[in-house]
């Protein structure tokens, strides 16, 4: 049974004593804020017998050598201490069962309690910035902690994400975090603020401009205002509508001037949504109509399709058809379906008709069927590793409670 004993809690740099499976591990945080760990403690848990053979096996950096640790009367006594790195290397290097638990015990227990960052007591939300969740916790003292591993995918770093943060991150802004949307409860790395900088500083990719500008312009004040995120205003829909008329007029190309449209109405969010989505549409559309260049039948078909699809004559009507990502129930399976539709309500009912109740929990609305398929992949990579068969997953409320947050946030900008 592991227990937690702290002694002079009141101040944490003092000596903390922890107890795993009825033995002590005493641990301190120097004047630079490093945790240190007393050696014959890990050694004992760790079973490693000659405490200088194991001492003299490590790097300079692992070992912090007679550190003065106050004795039962109070009195500093020289001692061996092991740094975190010091302290991973001799849990990695361990043929001993003990060693795996014991290492999970230490990250989620001892050095979040000296870091004050818990978990239980702090709430991921979730972002998207081109088509990349970004996750961001808030602790209970209300500071930012950033999930690295999505910060390096936005920022395209290329090399693991523990070794970019090993070079440029300041060790004291980071931490290890069991994350709720991981399976087998896993651990990933967190940085704060001040680590946010340097890695958007030390990135040369020009990703990194139009992340500094989301993250500084629109993310952080935001938190910091309502300690949650709100989506800018959706843009009018006259306004909408008058730049829509102005671009068929001005460049007389119908599908040409939905590009443009979406371009200046979203800029650089659907950037990418654009490239992937809409130009190979619109290319394929402009190949198909040069095919039946000659078929003047079918041109007039496909006009009339546009003029359905873009009413010029109503311009307070939608642009696309419009489309819904949704997030269904099943009570007999206990399942959640993560799907799209162009009417969720129309699908549910034809989903029950196969057996079985079923709720719908949450959708969101795109202007689009592409954006909402392109969602509904997004979704279903996210939680992969749930994923039971077609579009049917073992979520838990957790994972329901992200996809809702996720929803208000993007219903209707797309």
């Amino acid at each position: 049974m592991k227990q937690i004993k702290e002694e002079n809690s009141n101040n944490p740099n003092s000596l903390q004593t922890f107890l795993f499976e009825g033995k002590k591990v005493r641990v301190i945080k120097d004047e630079k804020g490093q945790i240190l760990f007393v050696a014959t403690d890990v050694c004992s848990i760790l079973e490693y017998k000659n405490l200088s053979d194991v001492l003299g096996r490590l790097n300079a950096d692992g070992v912090v050598s007679n550190y003065p640790i106050p004795d039962n009367l109070g009195r500093p006594q020289p001692t061996n201490m092991l740094t975190e790195a010091g302290l991973e290397s001799l849990i990695l290097g361990s043929r001993k069962a003990v060693a795996k638990e014991f290492g999970a015990w230490v990250s989620t227990h001892i050095i979040a309690i000296l870091r004050n960052i818990f978990i239980q007591n702090a709430e991921f939300q979730l972002f998207a910035f081109e088509n990349l969740l970004i996750r961001i916790l808030i602790d209970k003292q209300g500071r930012l902690w950033f999930v690295a591993t999505d910060i390096c995918k936005a920022l395209d770093y290329t090399k693991s994400t523990s070794s970019v943060v090993q070079q440029h991150c300041n060790a004291e802004g980071c931490t290890k975090m069991v994350h709720p949307l991981t399976k087998n409860e896993q651990e990933v790395i967190l940085i704060n603020e001040g680590n946010l900088y340097r890695l958007v500083i030390k990135s040369t990719k020009k990703e990194a401009q139009n992340f500094e500008r989301w993250v500084f312009d629109e993310i952080l004040p935001t938190l910091r205002k309502t300690g949650k995120y709100q989506m800018p205003a959706k843009i009018k829909e006259e306004e909408e509508a008058e730049d829509l008329a102005a671009a068929v007029l001005q460049e007389q190309d119908t599908y040409r001037a939905v590009q443009a449209y979406m371009e200046r109405a979203f800029g650089a969010m659907l950037r990418d949504a654009i490239k992937n989505e809409v130009l190979p549409f619109l290319q394929k559309m402009e190949e198909k109509m040069a095919i039946m260049e000659k078929k003047q039948a079918q041109i007039d078909l496909d006009i009339a399709i546009l003029k359905k699809a873009i009413p010029l004559l109503n311009p307070a009507a939608p642009l696309l058809q419009p489309s819904y990502v949704y997030l269904a129930y099943q009570h007999f399976s206990g399942l959640h379906k993560i799907g799209k539709a162009d009417e969720p309500l129309t699908r549910i009912f034809q989903l029950e008709a196969g057996g079985g109740e079923i709720t719908l929990i949450t959708t969101i609305r795109f202007s689009s069927p592409a954006l909402a398929l392109m969602w509904e992949n997004t979704l279903h990579q996210t939680f992969a590793d749930y994923h039971v068969e077609r579009e049917w997953f073992q979520l838990t409320e957790y994972h329901v409670k992200a996809i809702q947050n996720l929803a208000k946030s993007l219903d209707g900008l797309f």
